[in-house]
């Protein structure tokens, strides 16, 4: 005598529940492949932001940027292992991949607080901590590890950025005028000296022939010959014109009557603060996008 089976009956909600979990499967493994795309372009694109992390002695963005990529990789493929497991009826692999969720959520709100902490930071400390590295570390005692750092990273950031000193145009107390006006670079370097020629600003403020010409750092680019528009005029070896009414040989920026387009005049939190903003916002928006889709995930 044979036993018959029955298929289990499938009403039209569980149809519409099952239906509902494999388009949010699909839905998050799309998400994760671009949170993968977005990860990898931060990591290429934005690398020339990483000196600004020497400066504030934290590293959200780098932190943040990596810990999106691993983690977004990592629940592409607990997509994929939910998807495959959900018409299987194993407690094992259904823990395994609730426990695969706590973990994302857990690197996902990680990368979120490392995007909000960056902006605050910006909002906050940026312009104080990068006029605290040109004004007390920056070229000095260089047998100091710190010292050599924060002058590296300040000479990579005004080269790259084009840019000199903290922020503001040219007539700011805070641009290229810092370096005169408050640095004790100029101070230990050229008024102590007594020299007979005087360096008001560095070499990384100046303008280059080629705007487009590649290096991977400063120190490759001071070791070419000839790669600024003009040296002396930039820094102050000679003047501009007869009067000394331009930067950087000026007395007082407010009395600034031309631009030097042989010098990088605007100060570089001005240059750079609202594209690292963005970028800042979209590593938050990111964890926090992804957070939210895999707290649903638990559902």
């Amino acid at each position: 005598m044979g036993f018959k089976t029955y298929r289990t009956i499938q009403t039209s909600l569980s149809v519409y529940l099952k239906n509902t979990l494999v388009a949010h499967q699909i839905l998050y493994l799309l998400l994760m492949a671009i949170l993968v795309g977005l990860a990898c372009w931060l990591l290429i694109w934005t690398v020339q932001f990483n000196e600004f992390e020497t400066i504030m002695k934290t590293y959200y963005f780098s932190s943040g940027k990596l810990i999106l990529l691993l983690s977004s990789i990592v629940g592409a493929g607990v997509a994929v292992f939910g998807y495959c497991i959900f018409n299987v009826s194993s407690p094992i692999l259904l823990l395994t991949h609730i426990i695969c969720n706590f973990i994302l959520i857990s690197a996902f709100l990680s990368v979120s607080v490392c995007g909000f902490l960056l902006l605050l930071q910006l909002d906050f400390d940026f312009a104080n901590k990068f006029t605290l590295a040109i004004t007390k570390y920056y070229g000095i005692n260089l047998s100091l590890r710190r010292n050599v750092g924060l002058t590296t990273a300040v000479d990579e950031i005004q080269s790259k950025f084009e840019c000199c000193g903290t922020f503001g145009e040219k007539s700011s107390n805070y641009s290229w005028f810092l370096y005169k006006g408050s640095s004790t670079w100029f101070y230990v370097t050229q008024k102590l000296d007594s020299k007979s020629v005087v360096q008001y600003v560095p070499d990384s403020c100046c303008v280059l022939k080629d705007r487009n010409l590649r290096f991977n750092n400063f120190l490759e680019l001071q070791m070419k010959n000839d790669v600024f528009l003009d040296r002396e005029t930039c820094i102050g070896y000679k003047s501009l014109a007869t009067r000394d009414d331009t930067a950087p040989r000026i007395d007082n920026p407010a009395y600034i009557t031309r631009s030097n387009t042989y010098l990088y005049e605007k100060g570089c939190v001005s240059v750079v603060k609202q594209e690292y903003q963005k970028y800042a916002l979209m590593l938050a928006a990111s964890g926090t996008t992804a957070l939210v889709l895999s707290v649903s995930c638990l559902h």
